[in-house]
C-alpha cells in the first residue's frame, strides 16, 4: 500500500511515538488529552509500513473493546478516507488491512484467547491501570514477530488504587520520587532503559505524559469542570485536570451523600450512652464505636476495629479485648451487628452465639443487646445511611482510616453493594458495621 501519511495528523506530543525504538511505551496523563485519538494513527502508520502486522486491542474486559479502541479505529479510517486499506473482517472486533496486517480486540477476562493469538507484533491496552501485573506479563511475553519491531503500549490515567498504590508505578517508576515526576515526567517526553534480571539487556521504555493544555480539540466547558475541581475535591483535579498520580474515581459509590467535610476529631461523652456494632468475619472482624444524642440530631463515629487476615484470623474475643482497653469500666454500651452473629458457627471456640460472647466479655446486660433476627436489605441500607448523612449531623473521627476509605471507594449498582469486589480490596467490612449501627440505633 502507498499512502501518503503525514505526522502533522497527530497532535504534537504524540509524534515522538512514529519513531519510538522502545519495546514499552507508556502514554499517560489527563483526560481529555487526546491519548486515544493517537493510538490508532500511530498503530495504523505501522500496520501500513509493515505488511502482516498484527496488533491486539485489549481493555480488561472484551465487551468494553468495541465501544472504545474498536470504534476509535474505524471512526478514524472514516474521517480520514481510509476504508479502501480495509479487507472484510471474519469478526466485529477484527480489522483486515488488504496487506495483510490486522488488529485483533482481546479482553483480559479470557486470558487464553491473548497467550493463543498468532504472532502478534504489538499489544494496545487501554484503561491499563485496570488490569493486574499478572494481565500485563502475560500479554508482554505473548509478543513475538518476524515481520515488525515488537512492542507494547500502554495509555492510562495516573490512578493508584486505595493503598495508595500502582503496579505501573511501582514497576517501572519504583525509584522517582514525587520530583522526580515533576522534573523529568509530567508535561514531558521521557526515555529511561529497565535492567533485565540476570542479563546484561535492558529494556527501553518511552513515556510520554499530557493533559488536555496540548489538545486545541478539547471542549472548553469540558476543561472548565475539570478546573473546578481544584476547590470541589483535590484528587479529581489532579487526576483529570494535571494527569497526575491520584485515587481511582468511584462512579456509584454507595455512600454518595458523604464528604470530607464530616472527617472530624472528637472525643466520646462517657456520661452517655456508647453504641458497638460487629461484623463477623475472621479476616478481618470488625467493630465500630460511636455515639448518638437521645434525639437522634447527631451520630459520631469514634474509633474502629479491624483484626485479622487470611493467614492470621481473628474473632469476636479478640475484638472485645481490644475494646475493652479503650472504653473504661462502668461504660453505657450498647451493642448490635451482622445477624449471622446469631450462629454460633461465628465463633472460634465455645458453643454460645457471638451476641452472648459479646454480652458476657463486655459485661452487657442482655436488654442492651440488639440481636436482629436479619439483615437490613443493601436497598434499605442505602436509603437509609445517605438519609443519615444528608439529613443529620453525621461525623466520622480521621482515625477510622478503613471505614472513611469504604464510604469513599465501596460501590452500589442495581440495589446491591458490590461486596464481592470490596472484599477483594479488604474493604467493605467496616461500612457494614456501620450501616448496621445506623440501622439499629439513628435510623
Amino acid at each position: 500500500m502507498n499512502i501518503n501519511w503525514s505526522k502533522k495528523i497527530t497532535l504534537e506530543p504524540y509524534r515522538a511515538l512514529y519513531d519510538s525504538d522502545a519495546t514499552i511505551n507508556l502514554i499517560f496523563g489527563g483526560r481529555d488529552s487526546g491519548k486515544t485519538y493517537a493510538l490508532p494513527q500511530i498503530l495504523t502508520n505501522k500496520a501500513i509500513k509493515y505488511p502482516k502486522a498484527r496488533v491486539m486491542l485489549i481493555r480488561k474486559n472484551l465487551n468494553t473493546v468495541k465501544p472504545s479502541m474498536y470504534d476509535a479505529f474505524t471512526n478514524f479510517f472514516e474521517d480520514s478516507g481510509l476504508e479502501a486499506i480495509q479487507s472484510n473482517t471474519k469478526t466485529p472486533l477484527e480489522i483486515k488491512f488488504i496487506n495483510g496486517s490486522d488488529f485483533l480486540g482481546r479482553g483480559c477476562d479470557d486470558p487464553f484467547k491473548i497467550k493463543s493469538t498468532t504472532n502478534p507484533s504489538d499489544a494496545w491496552i487501554e484503561e491499563a491501570t485496570d488490569i493486574t501485573e499478572d494481565d500485563f506479563d502475560v500479554i508482554l511475553t505473548t509478543l513475538r514477530s518476524q515481520v515488525a519491531p515488537v512492542q507494547i503500549w500502554l495509555t492510562f490515567n495516573p490512578e493508584v488504587d486505595k493503598n495508595g498504590k500502582s503496579w505501573i508505578r511501582e514497576r517501572f517508576f519504583k525509584d522517582f520520587t514525587d520530583k522526580d515526576f515533576e522534573e523529568k515526567i509530567y508535561n514531558k517526553e521521557y526515555n529511561f532503559d529497565i535492567d533485565v534480571s540476570g542479563s546484561e539487556e535492558k529494556i527501553k521504555v518511552k513515556c510520554i505524559h499530557t493533559t488536555c493544555d496540548i489538545n486545541p480539540y478539547s471542549d472548553k466547558s469540558r476543561i472548565a469542570i475539570y478546573d473546578s475541581y481544584r476547590e470541589i475535591n483535590v484528587n479529581k483535579y489532579n487526576v483529570w485536570r494535571l494527569g497526575k498520580w491520584g485515587r481511582k474515581e468511584i462512579k456509584s459509590p454507595f455512600a454518595w451523600a458523604f464528604n470530607t467535610d464530616m472527617i472530624k476529631e472528637w472525643e466520646l461523652d462517657y456520661t452517655m450512652d456508647i453504641d458497638i456494632s460487629f461484623d463477623f468475619n475472621n479476616a478481618p472482624c470488625t467493630a465500630t464505636i460511636s455515639q448518638q444524642d437521645h434525639n437522634r440530631t447527631f451520630k459520631r463515629f469514634w474509633r474502629e476495629i479491624r483484626l485479622g487476615t487470611t493467614t492470621n484470623h481473628a474473632n469476636v474475643y479478640d475484638v472485645c479485648e481490644r475494646i475493652r482497653r479503650l472504653l473504661p469500666d462502668g461504660a453505657y454500651i450498647r451493642v448490635t451487628g451482622d445477624s449471622s452473629g446469631r450462629n454460633d458457627s461465628a465463633m472460634v471456640r465455645g458453643n454460645a452465639d457471638a451476641f452472648e460472647i459479646i454480652r458476657r466479655e463486655l459485661n452487657v446486660s442482655s436488654q442492651r443487646v440488639w440481636t436482629p433476627k436479619k439483615q437490613p436489605t443493601h436497598l434499605d441500607s442505602y436509603n437509609e445511611f445517605n438519609d443519615a448523612l444528608q439529613l443529620r449531623d453525621v461525623t466520622f473521627d480521621p482515625s477510622m482510616k478503613y471505614l472513611i476509605e469504604d464510604l469513599q471507594q465501596v460501590e452500589y449498582r442495581n440495589k446491591s453493594i458490590l461486596k464481592k469486589e470490596a472484599e477483594a480490596k479488604g474493604m467493605g467490612h467496616l461500612l457494614d458495621c456501620a450501616r448496621y449501627d445506623i440501622n439499629t440505633f439513628f435510623y
